[in-house]
């Protein structure tokens, strides 16, 4: 009986050694190469997010150079003086009109221009007469304008439904950046 006890506590020994040898191991050798492999897939996790928003601005660089070109002379916009600006927009709008074939029959700055933190607003009322078509591609073309105009206010009436031409009153605006 003697015997059987002292191989099964050696027996018990030799597991609680072997136990212990594996927590060790597994304590300082794998669960290290397990953080290491879980950093290692994060990072690589933000290196392929990265090269994904990477690709998406390649894709789209035509884009955005031309948005960038056609922006430009708006950004430069704000070197010119107040009454610059207002005769910019003045001669834009007149422009559009000519282009679409509208007739301009007033078109006035505000006088006072609206100042924030932010940004200054130039504003013009307007008045023209056109065709429905002329009017359309009057809107596209002041949607398009280099000096991304706005149209804050409109209003359409019929002059003369025989011909199909109205009167259209409005009101735009250019918010250039402090």
């Amino acid at each position: 009986m003697k015997f059987d006890l002292k191989k099964s506590k050696k027996a018990i020994i030799y597991l609680i050694g072997i136990i212990s040898f594996l927590f060790i191991v597994e304590r300082f050798f794998i669960a290290d190469l397990r953080n290491s492999l879980h950093k290692l897939r994060s990072k690589i996790r933000l290196v392929e997010a990265q090269l994904r928003k990477a690709l998406k601005i390649q894709r789209n660089k035509e884009r955005i150079v031309f948005d960038y070109k056609k922006s430009q002379p708006f950004l430069k916009i704000k070197e010119l003086g107040e009454k610059q600006i207002i005769a910019l927009v003045l001669k834009e709008i007149e422009n559009v009109a000519r282009f679409s074939g509208a007739s301009i029959l007033n078109l006035t700055p505000e006088e006072e221009i609206e100042k924030t933190k932010e940004y200054k607003k130039y504003k013009a009322d307007f008045r023209l007469e056109s065709t429905l078509q002329e009017l359309i591609t009057f809107l596209n073309k002041l949607q398009e304008s280099k000096l991304l105009i706005k149209l804050d206010r409109i209003s359409i009436f019929s002059k003369d439904e025989e011909k199909g031409i109205l009167r259209v009153d409005g009101t735009i605006s250019l918010a250039i950046p402090l």
